[in-house]
């Protein structure tokens, strides 16, 4: 998740969320947007070695296969100083 305006995290962390990725082989969690119809966002868990698309899920939602399930526990994300910026409840009022 993207920090909120008003959490305060240095430039060299904001850039850590912005600039690096993992290229990993296997499961992975991808941000896609339906360009030629709706023009929506939404989820998807996908086999980047397979290109095998394993399931799409909401915005704002999680996984609810087994492997989006392990991906998204796995992700190198959820130990970022912006992923935890990002949570409601932690000191951000």
């Amino acid at each position: 998740m993207r920090p909120l305006a008003e959490h305060q995290i240095s430039d060299s962390e904001f850039g850590e969320y912005l600039f690096l990725r993992d290229n990993p082989k296997g499961v992975f969690l991808e941000r896609w947007r339906h360009q030629s119809g709706c023009r929506r966002w939404f989820n998807i868990v996908r086999d980047t070695y397979s290109h095998e698309i394993i399931e799409t899920y909401a915005m704002g939602a999680t996984p609810k296969s087994k492997a989006g399930k392990a991906a998204y526990q796995q992700s190198w994300r959820r130990k970022t100083a912006a992923e935890a910026a990002a949570k409601p409840g932690k000191g951000n009022r």
